[in-house]
């Protein structure tokens, strides 16, 4: 929960075992979750487990635990034990056919203000359900579920009557678990100073320059499609944001963070 695993992705970086996972087509959308691990456990780890934070299939190993542990599907557990119970209806691994006219298109930016489709509704491979059930980053949903979820983990495990975790498990989440010497958290876009992780959630420590307008205790992640959203316990603030664009970037939450927190008033 940590990635801290000593696992990789295998397409951020090109390390040799970056490459091993490329090679092995680690994440493959025509295997299951038992497949991608079994093709895991033949390869070797990119670091001592503990030592490094690496952006990770971490995720994706541990939906294959949630299999194993559940004895159903990825897809079947987070339906029955989450979604359903937080009545977030627009929110699985495909979209049904009665919805894919409201699946928004993603766009490729050049940096520079120009905006090209990258992935349109009619070539979207969430159309039909994977074999490949992504804990990591192989989901559809909207606005409305994403925020039910989060206000979910802000209010302590529950939401509106309806309890899906403990206090004491969500008090974990959002609070840095990295020791000093894996501080900070590197990504795509760099090292975030000042950002350690927690049980899920990316978790600011200290106040740096390079997000001078973040607040200490912010939780949060990106979204590979630069769809931030983040968490101020001290304000009472949860945002969700769907940019839709590729590649990653911070552009949009570092443009949102100082206006929002500026309109806040005791």
């Amino acid at each position: 929960m940590r990635h801290t695993a000593g696992f990789t992705y295998g397409i951020f970086g090109d390390s040799p075992v970056d490459r091993l996972y490329r090679e092995a087509n680690v994440l493959g959308r025509n295997d299951d979750l038992k497949s991608m691990c079994a093709k895991l456990g033949k390869l070797p780890l990119q670091y001592d487990p503990g030592t490094k934070c690496v952006y990770s299939v971490a995720v994706d190993v541990l939906g294959r635990v949630i299999e194993v542990a559940s004895g159903m599907t990825f897809d079947a557990f987070l339906e029955k034990r989450l979604f359903a119970p937080l009545d977030m209806r627009d929110t699985g691994f495909y979209i049904p056919s009665g919805k894919v006219d409201r699946l928004a298109a993603i766009y490729r930016s050049d940096g520079n203000g120009t905006l090209t489709p990258a992935e349109t509704r009619a070539a979207s491979p969430y159309l039909a359900r994977p074999k490949l059930l992504s804990g990591g980053g192989g989901m559809v949903s909207t606005t409305r579920d994403y925020m039910r979820f989060l206000e979910m983990i802000s209010q302590g495990g529950e939401l509106q009557g309806v309890r899906i975790l403990k206090p004491e498990t969500v008090a974990l989440m959002p609070h840095n678990q990295l020791p000093a010497e894996v501080m900070p958290i590197s990504m795509s876009v760099g090292k975030r100073s000042g950002v350690g992780f927690g049980l899920g959630f990316s978790v600011r420590v200290q106040a740096s320059d390079q997000e001078a307008s973040s607040r200490l205790a912010e939780y949060g992640w990106g979204g590979m499609a630069s769809t931030p959203y983040w968490t101020s316990p001290k304000d009472d603030l949860v945002v969700v944001t769907m940019e839709q664009t590729l590649p990653f970037s911070l552009l949009l939450e570092t443009a949102l963070k100082g206006p929002i927190y500026d309109a806040i008033t005791n």
